[in-house]
């Protein structure tokens, strides 16, 4: 049996190897715990490297797209290029067309020219005479070519232009008559200030036509004021053909040329391209001289009054909506006109009509034509990329209030926007190519 100092010493023995066994548990702990965090920094590293290698990827990556919209960009530009240089191209083909159609109709009249032609263009003058006693019928191509004769053809061509007038005529003067059934015409093309433009059919010539009539009792002094206006002007191509005339008082209406749209719908609609859009405009030109040559201002040429007919080639702009017009030297309608088409002095009281008030409304016109499409507005002067919140919320409330206080603040915000130097506004809403063919040039008041 162990003392017991044998017994302590047995224990503390004990507990040494307990200790020592501990000892290298924790020692193999250890070692283990370095193998993991070893690891761990080693597949931490081999994260961190990839990492780098993707965002690298991705910068090159993105390097490459810059590249492709760079090369993207150079192609449009060549594209644009190109389509201007096919616009100029068709342009010229237009042009010689235009001046081979001339000189082809300047060798028929230089072939038709003669006695017998005189004399026949004389006999339409007693047309009417003739209709009465019984005229012999156009002859047909089937008895032309079996009878052909010298001056045949000639005879038959004035005989086909006879006809054509008379049913021409006979229309005027019976188209707009009551119980013809046109006055009656219920599908509306569209209306404007002084009155409602219906489309029908003439039963004579088999056409169609608009029909232009007073919606309110105060429209038919307007009506009739239009009547007198294309009763005084000469026929042009760009001034929208009158066929017949109504003008009993009570009842007045006009059948025009019936067109496709009229040019606002058109440019707002994305139906014109540029080139196209320029050529209307120089129909508007020219048919805006004429008047103003034979002694008539327009005072509300704008866009809506613009009708568009389709020739086979190309859209020709005509003007229309004679209502407002004067007189050069009379005193115009006051207040009379659509914002952002004319001069704020033709605003005032008394305003003499000029035809420099038709000439600021079609530079109006090409400002907006020079705008970029998505951010076409018709009044060019106070664009809403330049208004202030409280400008744009006034404005519309101004326009049908107070005409004189809204002259008064698009004066200003024209100024503002459009005639002080770098306002931003020709690289900010006017196309590239109209910015690009005027470099160095700006806007000053």
């Amino acid at each position: 049996m162990l003392s017991p100092h044998g017994r302590v010493r047995q224990d503390s023995g004990r507990a040494q190897i307990i200790a020592n066994q501990r000892a290298e548990k924790i020692r193999r702990l250890q070692n283990q715990l370095g193998c993991i965090e070893g690891n761990f920094l080693g597949q931490l590293e081999v994260h961190n490297e990839r990492a780098d290698a993707a965002e690298q990827q991705a910068q090159l990556a993105e390097r490459r797209t810059r590249v492709v919209e760079a090369r993207a960009r150079a192609v449009d530009e060549r594209m644009r290029v190109a389509e201007e240089r096919a616009a100029t191209a068709e342009e010229r083909v237009r042009i010689a067309e235009a001046a081979m159609a001339r000189l082809a109709e300047e060798a028929v009249e230089r072939s038709a020219a003669g006695p017998p032609l005189m004399s026949s263009i004389g006999a339409l003058a007693t047309a009417p005479q003739q209709e009465a006693q019984g005229s012999p019928a156009t002859p047909r191509l089937a008895d032309l070519m079996r009878n052909w004769q010298q001056n045949k053809c000639r005879d038959a061509f004035v005989a086909r232009m006879r006809d054509g007038f008379k049913l021409q005529l006979r229309a005027a003067r019976d188209a707009l008559a009551p119980g013809s059934g046109m006055l009656g015409a219920e599908e509306e093309l569209g209306h404007g200030t002084f009155g409602g433009v219906y489309k029908a059919v003439c039963d004579a010539t088999k056409t169609t036509w608009a029909i232009k009539r007073p919606m309110k009792e105060m429209d038919k002094e307007f009506l009739i004021h239009e009547m007198l206006v294309y009763s005084s002007l000469p026929a042009h191509a760009n001034i929208l053909g009158v066929r017949a005339i109504y003008d009993i008082s009570h009842s007045p209406a006009l059948a025009l040329e019936c067109g496709e749209c009229d040019m606002f719908d058109a440019l707002f609609g994305g139906r014109l391209s540029f080139p196209d859009e320029l050529d209307c405009l120089a129909d508007v030109v020219a048919g805006t001289r004429h008047c103003n040559d034979n002694g008539v201002v327009l005072c509300d040429l704008k866009f809506s009054n613009i009708i568009l007919v389709h020739n086979g080639a190309r859209y020709v702009a005509k003007v229309s909506d004679f209502g407002l017009s004067c007189a050069i030297g009379h005193n115009r309608y006051p207040r009379c006109g659509t914002p952002g088409y004319f001069p704020h002095e033709v605003s005032l009281e008394h305003t003499v009509a000029e035809p420099s008030t038709d000439a600021f409304s079609v530079g109006a016109m090409l400002a907006i034509l020079a705008l970029q499409p998505k951010l076409r507005e018709e009044n060019v002067f106070c664009h809403k990329m330049f208004l202030t919140p409280e400008e744009a919320l006034q404005l519309p409330q101004l326009a049908q209030a107070e005409f004189d206080s809204y002259r008064e603040r698009q004066e200003e915000i024209a100024y503002r926007t459009m005639l002080l130097p770098n306002s931003g506004f020709a690289k900010k809403v006017t196309r590239p190519a109209v910015v690009n063919t005027m470099p160095g040039t700006q806007l000053v008041s």
